[in-house]
């Protein structure tokens, strides 16, 4: 089984991620659990306690700039973590904390862009890019 944080607050992206993770699951015979959350107060409580708990993580900007979410940088490894904003200057701050993996969201083309950032999770999570 593989874990998967998101922390994105568009539900309709949400939603078009997870069908594509759990297409992904099912090519790869494994189970993947979800977790979405979307606020300040999820972060601080959940999240940053059990910062470890998560194979891989899905980042929207707010959580890098810390003015939505407050996800605390020194308890991950940034090499897990894939920022998937819309802006580019957005996806820069993130690889300053270390974020290796982006994407940029467009809006115009949602399931194209999360079908993108599936398949660089599926490199983290299994070691297989496409």
């Amino acid at each position: 089984m593989k874990k998967v944080l998101i922390l994105e607050d568009n539900r309709q992206f949400v939603s078009l991620l997870t069908g594509y993770l759990e297409e992904l699951a099912t090519n790869q015979s494994t189970h993947i659990q979800i977790d979405v959350y979307e606020s300040e107060r999820d972060v601080l409580e959940i999240v940053n306690p059990n910062a470890t708990n998560w194979d891989a993580i899905l980042l929207d900007y707010y959580a890098v700039d810390g003015t939505f979410f407050k996800l605390d940088f020194d308890l991950i490894d940034a090499h897990k973590v894939i920022a998937m904003s819309s802006e580019p200057s957005k996806n820069a701050i993130a690889r300053r904390y270390g974020v290796t993996h982006t994407v940029q969201k467009d809006y115009r083309k949602l399931g194209t862009s999360a079908y993108a950032i599936v398949q660089i999770l599926k490199g983290v999570l299994f070691g297989k890019e496409e």
